[in-house]
């Protein structure tokens, strides 16, 4: 007999996370938690659970991993009492058990929290400061949370205000700069959104110049044909890296942070991200002379320190490919004379170099790591011994999909299961079998070869990460 609760929704632990659970017919429980990190949620650790409702009892069982979003690689199993109101409905969780260090020991059934509903990205962008006018005045925004693969041509380190480490110096000195990390991105069409150019974009017209008869003249463009006209005449888009995605004014510079969009110097999940990880305001710029076919010497690197103790290094290198999230926009500032932007860009992938011999030999190499995949949704993927889990988001930070999947490699192929969670307030609720084939040699691609059901098809690795 089914339980007589669902637990299905969104719940608040007292380790400052939030856990996104789903509660199937058949009492199987899934849940997605994230560390309520800013932005960017789960930057401090991230982890999926599968377990199972205990006949007859208020009682649920399972297992948990850490996957590769966050800083903690921990693995064990949980068991939780579900603490019920006097009319039967679900009011609290409480842990009786755990293994491998899982922290929560209470969760709250979403005290205030809900599944994340659509970004307005105007009304953001608006309310964000530049250190002279409002973002979105100067960069409209065009097309949320777009995601470009390309290949890096020039870099530039940012102008920093007076007095780098604050935020009163950024917007109320007078200086020429606005501490942007940039670089120009040759995109690759080949791995662009397929309706890229038809959908998702902003409802706004920009005035372009056109030849006439006798001089030039004015047409208006909605926001997708301005882009592909700027495009057209650029051949590259403009990446643009803001140092504060703050709502702050010049009299609030000293008020605690109100961050609305993610900027380099910002914290934990309200930076930036680069491979993954918060740049949390800390870059350093070296010059390379090596041979490189795309630019002429010297090259500009922007060098990133990541995760504990700074012990990831990410570069950003011209010649490079990368992968893109974030606002495409134009720059009116510069009244439409110069390349379409991705501004702000909220998180920059550097696709590893997997034909390193050493990497071919190394035992410990697996399908642990970050992937690509063709439904443009980053899946974080993790390997112990022959046991695959994976937390799959949807190129909108979760809103559109968010699932969890738990198979078994056996050979080349892993058989497993998938379910969707409430992590959207309009995502999909699904769930099914997956057959996945994975005989790659370097660990690098995944087909999937059964289970209809699912959106993506083909898996791309865009980094190993340690678990």
């Amino acid at each position: 007999m089914p339980a007589a609760f669902d637990v299905s929704g969104v719940w608040v632990g007292d380790d400052g996370a939030i856990y996104y659970v789903r509660q199937l017919p058949d009492d199987s429980v899934t849940w997605a938690g994230f560390h309520d990190s800013g932005f960017h949620l789960g930057t401090r650790f991230t982890n999926v659970f599968q377990g199972h409702v205990a006949a007859g009892q208020a009682t649920i069982s399972g297992n948990w991993i850490d996957v590769p979003r966050g800083e903690n690689a921990n693995a064990g199993t949980v068991t939780f009492d579900v603490v019920l109101t006097p009319d039967g409905e679900p009011r609290e969780l409480k842990r009786t058990s755990e293994t491998g260090g899982f922290a929560p020991t209470i969760w709250i059934i979403e005290n205030g929290v809900g599944p994340r509903g659509p970004q307005d990205i105007g009304d953001l962008a608006g309310k964000v400061q530049r250190y002279d006018v409002a973002l979105g005045e100067n960069n409209p925004p065009c097309r949320d949370f777009t995601v470009m693969w390309g290949t890096i041509g020039k870099v530039g380190f940012p102008k920093l205000p007076p007095t780098p480490d604050s935020y009163c110096s950024f917007i109320g000195d007078s200086w020429d700069g606005d501490g942007d990390i940039v670089f120009d991105l040759t995109p690759d069409f080949g791995r662009i959104e397929p309706d890229f150019w038809t959908s998702a974009w902003v409802n706004r017209t920009f005035e372009d110049p056109v030849a006439v008869a006798g001089g030039f003249g004015f047409v208006l463009r909605p926001a997708n044909e301005h882009v592909l006209w700027l495009f057209d005449r650029f051949r590259r888009f403009h990446c643009e890296l803001p140092m504060f995605g703050r709502e702050n004014g010049e009299s609030e510079c000293n008020d605690p942070p109100s961050v609305l969009l993610p900027g380099w110097f910002e914290e934990e999940g309200n930076s930036i991200l680069a491979n993954g990880r918060p740049i949390n305001g800390v870059i350093s710029q070296q010059t390379d002379h090596r041979p490189r076919d795309c630019m002429d010497p010297p090259y500009l690197d922007i060098v990133f320190n990541l995760g504990p103790a700074g012990k990831q290094i990410v570069e950003l290198r011209s010649c490079d490919v990368v992968r893109v999230t974030g606002v495409v926009a134009d720059d009116a500032g510069h009244e439409g004379d110069t390349a379409p932007e991705i501004h702000p860009v909220y998180a920059v992938d550097v696709v590893q170099d997997f034909s390193d011999a050493q990497r071919l030999t190394n035992p410990h190499v697996n399908l642990t790591g970050v992937w690509h995949a063709n439904d443009v949704g980053t899946y974080y993927v993790r390997q112990i011994d022959q046991a695959i889990w994976w937390l799959g988001l949807s190129h909108d930070q979760g809103r559109l999909f968010a699932n969890v999947f738990q198979g078994t490699l056996s050979g080349q192929i892993i058989d497993g299961a998938w379910v969707d969670v409430p992590m959207g307030a309009e995502g999909s609720l699904a769930g099914g079998s997956l057959t996945i084939y994975c005989g790659n040699e370097r660990a690098t691609q995944m087909t999937k070869l059964a289970g209809d059901a699912f959106g993506a098809s083909t898996w791309i690795k865009l980094y190993d990460r340690d678990a």
